[in-house]
């Protein structure tokens, strides 16, 4: 399978395609206040449940020693606040 980044701009672009009505600014304005909601819920409570779609979830990385992929050299890689996400079962069967 290759790899491809759906943008914000595209989803905003099937928004618009799905609901005729409407311009593509506000398909775009639709999309951000979408992704808004989800950073303030993982800011709230570190949880978003997304129902037939998956789980995003804060968790603590902890520090670790790496090294360097040209010089071999160790690098100290600090604890960090990271999001992960589970996909539910339906999405999974899609």
């Amino acid at each position: 399978m290759a790899k491809r980044t759906l943008t914000k701009q595209e989803v905003a672009e099937r928004i618009k395609e799905a609901h005729g009505g409407i311009t593509r600014s506000e398909a775009r304005a639709i999309v951000d206040e979408i992704l808004e909601a989800l950073a303030d819920g993982l800011g709230q409570d570190g949880v978003v449940k997304v129902r037939g779609f998956g789980t995003f979830k804060l968790r603590a990385r902890q520090p670790r020693v790496c090294r360097h992929p040209r010089t071999g050299e160790p690098i100290k890689v600090r604890e960090a606040t990271v999001v992960s996400f589970k996909q539910s079962e339906k999405l999974f069967a899609r």
